[in-house]
């Protein structure tokens, strides 16, 4: 779930609480999963509202192409299933994720979107490692 609000003509600021889900299937193991809570706030720039108005294209609806910066925390982390112990945390529990985005907005009420980003993470032995997200989105918006 989320909700975006403009701040001024280029930017907006969307406010997330996303449940991230992993599945796995062993005939060993059995079944097991991990559902992760991460609330967030993104910060988007909206780069080409100016050159999408000259072409006579519409903005409504968050329309154009974006750059964002989004500092996340996950919030809990519940497991299912059989064996426990084999399954790995699904998101870390603090970052700093760097995205690009498309949104385009459809019908009268209708939007979609396309974001994929990387997160550097400091991980517990003082090293780092890197999380990549891809994103499609489908919405309406009043």
């Amino acid at each position: 779930m989320q909700l975006e609000n403009r701040l001024g003509s280029q930017f907006s600021l969307v406010a997330k609480a996303e449940a991230l889900t992993l599945f796995g299937f062993s005939s060993a193991l059995g079944t097991t999963g991990s559902v992760a809570y991460a609330p967030s706030a993104e910060l988007r720039w909206y780069y080409n509202v100016n050159r999408r108005l000259e072409r006579g294209k519409s903005i409504d609806r968050f329309s154009g192409n974006f750059f964002s910066v989004e500092p996340f925390v996950k919030a809990a982390q519940s497991k299912f299933g059989n064996y426990l112990e084999y399954l790995p945390p699904i998101y870390p529990d603090a970052g700093l994720l760097l995205s690009y985005g498309m949104q385009r907005g459809f019908g009268r009420h209708g939007h979609w979107g396309l974001c994929g980003g990387i997160a550097p993470i400091a991980v517990l032995d003082g090293g780092y490692t890197t999380v990549v997200k891809l994103n499609f989105q489908i919405g309406l918006q009043w």
